[in-house]
């Protein structure tokens, strides 16, 4: 079983916060709070998938060709 976890608080005025709170609603303050790594990889994960539906890869291919063979001359 999972122990309760505390509810979090802000610094300055100790207004209850939700987990993903950056600034107090109660005051406006910065919390300090950093987001859960879990949305840092949803949002690699976002990029990724537009850049694979709206990638060109023909074309990518041939600018990636084309800058290799600059280099072997």
């Amino acid at each position: 079983m999972r122990p309760a976890r505390r509810p979090q608080t802000c610094p300055h005025c100790h207004a209850a916060l939700g987990r993903l709170d950056g600034d107090c609603p109660a005051c406006g303050k910065a919390t300090g709070q950093r987001p859960p790594f879990y949305v840092y990889l949803l949002g690699a994960l976002l990029v990724f998938l537009l850049f694979l539906a709206l990638g060109d890869f023909p074309a990518l291919l041939q600018f990636l060709v084309n800058l290799g063979g600059q280099f072997q001359r």
